[in-house]
């Protein structure tokens, strides 16, 4: 064959090399696509799905131990995307193959990385099959290797998995890894290995007894119990407390499963004297669930006790029993109580509402301890009735924490008994009874107690005049707007005229029919003076409308001062913007300098009431302006013009910067203003900004002035 041939002959297998080359890393690439799950898989049979699995491997394997990190992170990256897709739900095919795909690559010719890697990805996906493989690693060289293969041994769900730890344990070689073979079968809970782990409860080595302890604990079971009750005896130093830990969560464990009667010895064990108190405590606690109201006496027995850290705990214990003994047993212990220990108690009888512990309670609001007196009033509330409502009313004369108590008991007993109860009792309560009643029918709200409060806004005693008033503001509707009225012009002091005001506004904000009620309103007002009519016109502003409105206006030259007075208030008040125009013409055109400051305050308010257009909003703040004639009212001004968000509200508020009195504040509205505006920002922002930062002192305004300039658009050449 001549030279040419041959060279030309070499050439194409050389091409055709390449080419299979290509071609071979377009198909990994592919294939890796797939099992990841970026591309369609391929149906293919168990054998060629084991074989595709293998492939990805093959060709991902050589870079998993590169000196190159990327080329190292991404190889793994890759097949544990693929492994992770492997292991998901209903593709019992595809993560054995993957599994199967790994076991061959796990002896001494792999790299040690590369195997931890491989026995990670075992450690999420393996079953069966790999446990074979897994075990034989628990004798490798690579300590590395071999704590991985033990970490994935121990997550396998496979049973033979856990028969390989057990048989693993009498070979371990040093203690080091007996603890860690120990800590698996105690992980996986192998109740099969507790016989052999209990051997290692009196080993020479610390770690080792420790290990075995805490192990037992964890699987629990009658067996580990057994084995660890033998061992407390016998137990020392950093062990013993370990042990105890481990059989109190045999007694745990034990009563999560029903087994009340294998728990509660361990529990009274553990209770003994001789133990720390944490066990005790821990103890104390199983005790309590298992046995329930007949763990009472020990409760009882500790808080009369002189364990003063255990007598905090029994009585957080003892709220966790439930049953009439319990409450019984507490209320039985409250005379033998040191007066802190009895309000713990009381507080509790309190809470449980047991009536059965009603009459220790009542002989406890006799103490000489002025604590216990009010808790027991205010227990008094949780377990009484409506034979107490004159127990708890009279106890409203005292000053203090006992009234307050008194008054929540009274609020808080139950049954509607109760409500006809304190009803009935008011024909034959006393001055000092009878207003404490009507505050409590009012607090609880008690429908019928509407007329029996009516009947005694007119009453002859003051107190009693006062609470039924009050009574009514939460309870009354129109029917008593008149008997209210009323009231107003014939109290004979502020506070009573005081809450005759409060109480109509309320009645008024819930009128149905506003007009109407503005209607009685107003008539009585029209034959009104003073401060009565005063407080009938700010009743107005609580029922607003057109009606209600017109009031007010004409009653702004009213020749009574307060009635004049309560007018402009009430007008600067209004609830919504009706009274806008009303309001501005008052802030230009007041010779009163107090009604016109009043006016303004009133007009500046409601630029942010309701849903105004931005366009309206500047508009009223130039009114307002313009309107204004002193600093502060400007100053107030500046506040919602610099909420707003367009060039006219800055063309607003920076000419502000040249008058004395709101310098700083204008620069700040400005500043403010410019920061809300979107897009690149005219030179009317950059001419406010510059001049901002010449007029403030204050540094977060002079960085925000600065960083609105940043966003200003150049000028134009």
């Amino acid at each position: 064959m001549k030279l040419s041939t041959l060279l030309c002959t070499a050439a194409a297998v050389l091409l055709v090399g390449a080419g299979l080359a290509r071609a071979a890393e377009a198909d990994a690439g592919a294939l890796l696509k797939e099992l990841k799950g970026e591309a369609e898989p391929v149906k293919r049979s168990a054998a060629e799905l084991e074989a595709a699995y293998a492939q990805a491997l093959a060709s991902l394997l050589p870079d998993m131990a590169s000196d190159d990190l990327k080329k190292r992170s991404d190889s793994q990256g890759d097949w544990s995307k693929i492994c992770l897709r492997a292991g998901r739900p209903g593709a019992e095919d595809d993560r054995a193959a993957a599994c199967k795909a790994m076991l061959p690559k796990l002896g001494a010719d792999t790299p040690p990385l590369t195997r931890v890697w491989l026995i990670r990805q075992l450690q999420l996906i393996g079953k069966g099959e790999s446990v074979a493989a897994l075990v034989a690693l628990l004798d490798d060289k690579d300590a590395l290797v071999r704590e991985s293969a033990r970490r994935a041994v121990q997550a396998n769900p496979a049973p033979e998995a856990g028969q390989a730890l057990l048989a693993a344990l009498p070979k371990a070689d040093s203690p080091a890894w007996r603890v860690a073979i120990i800590n698996a079968c105690a992980a996986r809970k192998n109740a099969a290995a507790v016989a052999a782990i209990a051997k290692y409860l009196a080993d020479n080595d610390e770690s080792v007894a420790l290990a075995a302890a805490a192990g037992l604990g964890k699987i629990g079971g009658a067996e580990a119990a057994a084995a660890l009750a033998a061992a407390k005896a016998k137990a020392t130093g950093k062990l013993l407390p370990v042990v105890l830990d481990a059989w109190l969560l045999c007694a745990d464990q034990f009563v999560a499963d029903g087994k009340k009667d294998a728990a509660l010895p361990i529990y009274d064990a553990l209770y003994a004297a001789n133990n720390p108190d944490r066990f005790r405590i821990a103890a104390l606690r199983g005790i309590v669930l298992v046995k329930g109201e007949d763990a009472v006496p020990i409760l009882t027995e500790i808080l009369t006790g002189s364990n003063a850290r255990l007598r905090g705990i029994a009585l957080s214990f003892m709220r966790e029993v439930p049953g009439t003994g319990a409450a019984k047993a507490m209320a039985a212990l409250l005379p033998k109580l040191a007066p802190a220990a009895q309000v713990d108690i009381l507080n509790e009888l309190g809470s449980r509402g047991d009536p059965a512990t009603k009459s220790a309670v009542l002989a406890a609001a006799k103490s000489d301890d002025a604590g216990v007196r009010v808790a027991a009033l205010k227990a008094l509330g949780g377990v009484g009735d409506a034979a107490d409502i004159g127990t708890l009313a009279q106890a409203t004369a005292a000053e203090g924490p006992e009234r307050d108590a008194a008054r929540f008991a009274l609020d808080h007993l139950r049954g509607q008994a109760v409500d006809q109860a304190m009803i009935s009792a008011l024909a034959s309560a006393d001055a000092k009874v009878r207003p404490e009643l009507l505050r409590s029918l009012a607090s609880r709200r008690v429908a019928a107690a509407v007329a029996p409060l009516a009947k005694y806004v007119e009453d002859a005693d003051a107190a009693t005049r006062i609470e039924a008033i009050k009574g009514l503001e939460t309870l009354g509707d129109e029917k008593v707007a008149g008997l209210i009225i009323r009231a107003i012009a014939n109290a004979k002091q502020d506070d009573e005229r005081q809450a005759a005001e409060k109480t109509l506004g309320a009645i008024c904000a819930r009128a149905a029919d506003k007009d109407a009620a503005a209607d009685t309103v107003i008539k009585a007002a029209g034959s009104a003076t003073g401060q009565a009519k005063a407080s009938l016109l700010r009743a107005l502003g609580k029922v607003g409308g057109a009606k209600a409105l017109a009031a007010i206006k004409a009653n702004l030259k009213d020749a009574d001062a307060a009635a004049q007075e309560a007018a402009f208030r009430t007008l600067a008040d209004w609830p919504d913007g009706a009274a806008a125009a009303d309001l501005l013409e008052l802030a230009k055109t007041e010779t009163k300098a107090a009604n016109q400051v009043l006016a303004l305050r009133g007009y500046v308010r409601l630029i942010t009431v309701g849903n105004r257009p931005v366009a309206e909003k500047v508009k009223m703040c130039q009114e307002a302006l313009a309107a204004a004639k002193r600093p502060d009212e400007k100053r107030l001004v500046l506040g919602p013009l610099a909420d707003l968000n367009t060039l006219e509200a800055l063309k607003t508020a920076a000419p502000l910067m040249d008058e004395a009195g709101v310098k700083e504040e204008a620069a700040s509205a400005a500043v403010k203003i410019s920061k809300k505006l979107g897009g690149r920002l005219p030179a009317e922002v950059k001419d406010a900004m510059e001049k901002a930062l010449t007029i403030t002192r204050n540094d977060r305004v002079k960085k925000d002035a600065q960083d609105v300039l940043k966003k200003v658009a150049p000028a134009k050449k």
